[in-house]
């Protein structure tokens, strides 16, 4: 009932101010040109609104300050969503998806191509690329990467596979993107998501201005408001580069690091461990002793050496259990590792294997996790090992905890109270996983977290 009297409120509203429109128009000349930030408030590119403040028109400014309020307010929510900004989509194959595109977007649906880096029309970070700018909204169209053509694996979400790269919302001021920040800071970064940078300018179109995060399992989300008539206005546009990826001020808000890697995994490779590399041992200890001081997932309270984890992995490799690392190849270096070890050392238990994942605090919300995980299910040795455990210590690991269940490992077992640290009791989930008669990776569920923000157990 409430939002039917609003609707009703608006309809007399704008009738009201389009009657003070016409007053206008017979008051003063026709070649008069009335423009208005508020145009859009009329669905008309014309307003009598810098007319009416010039004559102090105080009726009408409370008229046009009502219907803001009113259409604010049905919207239901704490900020004001007037559309659906853009969307980029990733194509398999650009040049056959091209002609579809033009002829969809522009003949069909009527909107403005404003960018095709095919014919050097405007500039984008990624070619080729074609954009279309229209109907309270924009899409665009790239290729996906080379290495995905031929990656059959498909087992995490990325910006550049087949599919949706990111999705933005239109907000209707600059200040309801400060809001959406603080929103999402307090009551959704609990929840599973991740900032990748709070409210900033940028040049991806005239005074655009966003925030971008993540949902749970990565996927890109924005809010954004660009003024006026944002890339319309420019005939040969120039967006994004470097300084739209590199643009990392934080207003005050904590956020992860960012680089231009957090954009792309082309570089990180997972390989075996190599027990003669120093680096990899190095590294690997690093890894661990973040997650001993600082993490509740592993109960150890004093950092060990690196002869220490030396030992422990050497004691692996001789009963013949798996070590896999993940390298970043532009840096040549460890950024996280997964390894299997005895669940119990009494003989009837031969045939099961915990795994533990540790991931460099430099490299979370990477997919690096998925990698590990997919890599170390895909090469299991199932004429050896027919199950599998996973122990995730805290029960607010979400991370930890969606990863496993995305992979089919089911809940078992909820220790209480089982350990003790940083001057507290924590609980202890127990995962496990059947492997007779499955492919151990073919039950991967896209739809969960991968980061491993605590290492495993």
């Amino acid at each position: 009932m409430e939002k039917e009297l609003l609707l009703k409120k608006i309809q007399l509203l704008e009738k009201e101010l389009m009657e003070a429109k016409e007053k206008l128009k017979d008051r003063f000349p026709s070649d008069i040109t009335l423009t208005c930030q508020n145009s859009s408030i009329l669905n008309s590119t014309c307003c009598p609104c810098s007319l009416l403040h010039r004559h102090n028109s105080s009726d009408n400014q409370t008229l046009m300050r009502n219907l803001t309020a009113a259409k604010k307010k049905i919207s239901n929510g704490l900020i004001s969503i007037t559309g659906m900004a853009h969307v980029i989509l990733t194509v398999k194959n650009f040049a056959r998806s091209y002609q579809f595109y033009k002829l969809f977007l522009g003949e069909l649906c009527g909107l403005n191509c404003v960018m095709d880096t095919t014919i050097g029309r405007g500039e984008y970070e990624t070619k080729p690329f074609l954009y279309y700018v229209g109907g309270k909204t924009a899409i665009g169209v790239h290729e996906e990467l080379p290495e995905f053509k031929t990656n059959k694996t498909n087992v995490s979400f990325h910006q550049r596979r087949v599919g949706l790269h990111h999705l933005c919302l239109r907000a209707r001021n600059h200040n309801d993107i400060d809001e959406a920040v603080k929103f999402i800071n307090q009551k959704l970064i609990q929840l599973g998501a991740s900032m990748v940078r709070v409210s900033r300018d940028d040049q991806w179109a005239p005074g655009y201005y966003s925030v971008l995060f993540e949902d749970p399992d990565g996927k890109r989300l924005e809010v954004n408001h660009i003024p006026g008539k944002g890339l319309l206005a420019s005939k040969d546009p120039k967006l994004g580069g470097e300084k739209a990826l590199n643009n990392n001020q934080t207003n005050g808000s904590i956020v992860h690091n960012i680089d231009n890697n957090r954009f792309t995994n082309n570089n990180i490779k997972i390989r075996s461990y190599n027990h003669d590399n120093l680096n990899d041992i190095v590294t690997c200890t690093e890894i661990y002793n973040y997650a001993i001081m600082n993490l509740s997932a592993t109960f150890e309270w004093d950092k060990i050496d690196v002869h220490e984890m030396r030992n422990r992995f050497q004691n692996l490799l001789a009963n013949k259990y798996p070590i896999w690392v993940a390298e970043d190849l532009l840096k040549n270096t460890v950024v996280g590792y997964v390894y299997g070890a005895p669940h119990s050392t009494r003989k009837g238990y031969y045939q099961t294997m915990e795994n533990s994942i540790y991931i460099s605090k430099d490299y979370q919300h990477k997919n690096i996790g998925k990698q590990l995980l997919t890599h170390y299910l895909e090469n299991i040795d199932q004429k050896r090992f027919t199950h599998l455990i996973a122990k995730i210590g805290d029960t607010s690991n979400i991370g930890s905890i969606k990863l496993h269940e995305s992979f089919g490992f089911v809940k078992c077992g909820h220790l209480h109270n089982v350990g003790y640290k940083f001057g507290k009791y924590i609980d202890v989930l127990i995962y496990e996983k059947d492997l007779r008669d499955e492919d151990p990776a073919s039950s991967y569920v896209e739809s969960e977290d991968e980061d491993q923000e605590r290492a495993l157990l």
